[in-house]
């Protein structure tokens, strides 16, 4: 009896050998985010969540204030060792940009453009306005895709 279950890939006396997974035709790294493989129907869920903090002064004196914070979580169910799934974020043509956005560690590829808007100054009109794209070879278990901050002075 083996503490942590029966070796799969080795015939039993008197069963004939099945391997439980087929074998890749290259050696892909097992990504240390990713803990297992997936087979069956391909799905991915997508929530995003936003949390809205307003500062309302009455005052003419002071600008009113409001700030977004939000996250991007996903559960991907699809089948490889690494697929690659894309996630895009687009903004309401109004839209204020993304600011201080931070990724999970499978996102493959990110524009820089994206990472430099939080310091970029939005009144000049240079600041990236989107669509933001996440491509991204997703773990097993549900995960933050990505955070994000916005913030706007409303006149």
């Amino acid at each position: 009896v083996c503490p942590l279950g029966t070796p799969l890939d080795v015939p039993l006396v008197g069963v004939p050998a099945t391997p439980a997974a087929p074998i890749p035709a290259g050696t892909q790294k097992q990504p240390a985010w990713k803990t297992g493989l997936h087979r069956g129907r391909a799905m991915v869920n997508v929530a995003v969540t936003e949390t809205v903090r307003s500062m309302q002064y009455g005052n003419q004196s002071r600008q009113d204030l409001w700030d977004v914070y939000g996250t991007v979580t996903c559960k991907c169910e699809v089948e490889g060792v690494l697929p690659n799934v894309t996630v895009t974020l687009s903004l309401p043509p109004n839209g204020s940009p993304l600011q201080d956005i931070l990724v999970h560690p499978c996102v493959t590829s990110l524009d820089s453009s994206i990472l430099t808007s939080s310091s970029v100054d939005n009144l000049d009109g240079s600041a990236f306005s989107g669509p933001y794209k996440f491509p991204f070879s997703p773990p097993l278990e549900p995960f933050r895709l990505c955070s994000y901050t916005s913030q706007v002075c409303i006149s």
